[in-house]
């Protein structure tokens, strides 16, 4: 059964690579717009004073950016997860001792949570991955990227559970 191992594992480096192939697109693209950019800058022939003021910067790009990642990132979010998280909060501000023993009394407690909450992440992460792969807004390498790392996992289970 050494034979599902390796594929996995293969499938793991094929998502490596095609990640690879993603972020250096990726960077290859952002060297073009900047050159693009430079030169759109050069050709204008200013003179005078206003040749030394420096153009207008354009700050909503990064507004438009941050509220795309913001967007993105709150599509993740799980309520449950924030429920369980919100709560272990409320116990934290409600217990009264000193600093070091709300520590180590919330260790047992956190080791509890953390039992409960990796069999919650392994049953939604196959959902998570289906949900990328179908996302129209993902490119696809990534989803490449994404489904090959999903494979590979899955062979090294199923490995590990015939062994």
């Amino acid at each position: 059964m050494k034979l599902l191992e390796l594929a996995g594992i293969g499938m793991e480096c094929l998502a490596i690579t095609v990640g690879a192939w993603y972020a250096g697109a990726k960077y290859g693209s952002r060297i073009r717009e900047m050159a693009d950019r430079n030169l759109a800058m050069g050709s204008e022939s200013v003179v005078g004073l206003g040749a030394l003021i420096p153009g207008e910067t354009d700050d909503d790009d990064e507004t438009e950016a941050e509220g795309l990642l913001a967007a993105k990132a709150s599509s993740l979010r799980d309520p449950y997860t924030d429920m369980v998280v919100g709560w272990g909060e409320l116990i934290w501000d409600k217990l009264r001792f000193p600093r070091w023993a709300r520590i180590t009394l919330f260790i047992p407690a956190g080791l509890a949570l953390f039992a409960l909450l990796v069999p919650w992440c392994a049953l939604r992460l196959p959902f998570l991955i289906v949900g990328y792969l179908l996302g129209r807004d993902n490119d696809f390498r990534l989803r490449i990227a994404v489904l090959a790392f999903a494979l590979g996992l899955c062979l090294q289970v199923v490995e590990a559970l015939t062994s």
